[in-house]
């Protein structure tokens, strides 16, 4: 058993690193003298990261014979614990240890080193489970390397482990994360400024990233198979937004006569959590004043956040306008780009039982596209905008002619959606928290409120007929919004009756779903 006093002391061979950038470069690095690097330099250089794969290709025959062997096998041996991708891996991990051991390695250095793989292994639990990996990977770095810049060299295993795990809408995240360290300078202490090559390489390595994740992830209303919920394939092209630092800067340096006469609206929403009611009600209020961005079906929608179309902000100064931009953000990649200056931000949540009924409606009129068209309702007038007399126009249809999916299949639904609408709340709930000034949670039911709180700056630059207009929506808003008080009723009548037939299935998901929520947002409603 390893005693206190033991886990005091550092493990003398492997010194305090120099500042390390994020992402390391691939290339040996060079020793502490300024020679040429030697095994054990490239193991603790790719140790510090958790390059494990790396690691395992110093594992040669010619190991008995370097001279720092006994350091370098138990660096093998805690790679081969956390990537050795077979089944013999934690055999070769104890024979590397115990080697090490017969080599001269101390026991205090041994039992610091697997400690710390441990609490690597503890990290990785962490990750898998949606839980914060921070406080083990610092651990583990500072069990073997006290002096290091523990928090710098965790983001960096963080960023490795979580891409490594599968995870990568999280990794996705913390690389943006530490791109906005770097941006702002706090990316680790001591560090010189950041050159603007590497900020480039991060941003492409981030796009890179965004595209995989939605290469392997389905398109809404499919299935993980690839299929519709009507058993038919779908091929939806990836849409991933990229990130214009450019935009940014045009809409946060307005003069501040034009920014009090201009509005951008960044809107992450969950679906069917009142977006289209709110859209529509700008719409009508502010009529030429108000511009829309659906993304998903936006004709020459320039797919970058925020919206390189900056002439809404700079071609008409005075005149007061409203610029809003949807995304639901299905696979967790949209840039989390600070919102400040005429920028807000509002994330739409809504009760998850209505939520999830609400959007199993939609679904089912996505999922009877063939049989709509036929009778002339196209899928494009019911995704692009959920027109009610379109929709029931197309209830009416499903009723006459409709079938409906099996309880299994609804079951594997709400299995896929969950993890995407837990990682929705968590990701856009530390964005509030970062800035609760310029961003703000809206729950469905204050829906009206919020879009009088959105048009207050700018009611003084707008005509009279349309002061005149918000003043009458302020005095009929709760006549003209009324939320849904049944989860299981529809305009379909088919539809009403698999809801309440399948209302317990229902049920116990969005209980999970609030159990499982960290935030505590959900439960809210």
């Amino acid at each position: 058993m390893l005693s206190t006093q033991a886990a005091a002391q550092p493990m003398a061979a492997l010194p305090a690193p120099d500042m390390i950038p994020p992402v390391p470069d691939p290339a040996a690095p060079a020793d502490r003298s300024g020679g040429r690097a030697t095994a054990l330099d490239r193991a603790r250089a790719r140790w510090e990261h958790g390059d494990w794969a790396a690691i395992l290709a110093l594992d040669t025959p010619d190991l008995e014979n370097d001279p720092e062997r006994e350091k370098l096998a138990l660096l093998l041996a805690a790679a081969h614990s956390h990537a050795g991708g077979h089944a013999g891996a934690m055999d070769r991990a104890r024979q590397l240890a115990r080697q090490a051991l017969l080599w001269g390695a101390s026991r205090t250095m041994t039992a610091r080193v697997l400690l710390s793989a441990a609490q690597n292994s503890l990290a990785r639990a962490a990750a898998a489970l949606q839980e914060d990996p921070t406080p083990h990977f610092e651990a583990a770095i500072l069990l073997v390397q006290p002096h290091a810049d523990a928090p710098l060299l965790a983001r960096s295993r963080r960023l490795r482990e979580l891409a490594g795990m599968g995870l990568l809408p999280d990794a996705a995240q913390a690389l943006e994360q530490e791109m906005g360290l770097l941006r702002t300078g706090a990316g680790g202490t001591g560090a010189d400024p950041v050159k603007p090559e590497l900020l480039k390489q991060l941003e492409d390595q981030l796009d890179l990233l965004r595209r995989t994740i939605a290469e392997t992830r389905p398109a809404p209303g499919q299935t993980l198979s690839g299929q519709t919920l009507s058993g038919q394939a779908s091929a939806a092209a990836p849409q991933v937004p990229k990130f214009n630092p450019r935009a940014l800067e045009t809409y946060t340096t307005l003069d501040p006569g034009r920014e009090k006469r201009f509005l951008y609206l960044d809107v992450k929403s969950l679906p069917r959590t009142g977006l289209h009611f709110m859209r529509n009600t700008f719409e009508s209020l502010l009529g030429e004043h108000f511009s829309f961005c659906e993304w998903y079906n936006e004709p020459g929608c320039c797919r970058q956040m925020p919206c390189a179309v900056t002439g809404y902000a700079t071609e008409v100064p005075d005149i007061a306008l409203l610029r809003m931009i949807k995304s639901h953000d299905f696979d967790l990649t949209d840039p989390a780009f600070p919102a400040k200056g005429p920028v807000r931000r509002l994330i739409l949540l809504r009760d998850p039982l209505y939520l999830l009924t609400s959007w199993w409606t939609l679904q089912m009129l996505y999922a009877h596209g063939e049989l709509l068209k036929a009778h002339g309702i196209a899928k494009m007038n019911i995704n692009f905008a959920h027109g009610p007399h379109v929709v029931r126009a197309a209830c009416r249809v499903i009723d006459a002619e409709g079938s409906l999916p099996s309880g299994e299949k609804l079951a594997t639904w709400l299995d896929e959606k969950s993890p995407y609408i837990l990682g929705f709340v968590d990701k856009w709930a530390r964005a509030v928290q970062d800035d609760p000034q310029h961003c703000r949670i809206l729950r469905y039911d204050d829906t009206p409120g919020a879009v009088l709180e959105m048009l207050k700056p700018l009611e003084p630059s707008l005509p009279k007929p349309v002061r005149a207009r918000i003043d009458a929506f302020r005095s009929d808003r709760d006549k003209i919004f009324k939320a849904r008080q049944d989860p299981f009723h529809s305009q379909s009548r088919r539809i009403t009756e698999f809801l309440h037939l399948e209302a317990d299935r229902f049920r116990h998901a969005a209980e999970t779903l609030c159990r499982q929520d960290r935030t505590g947002l959900l439960a809210g409603g």
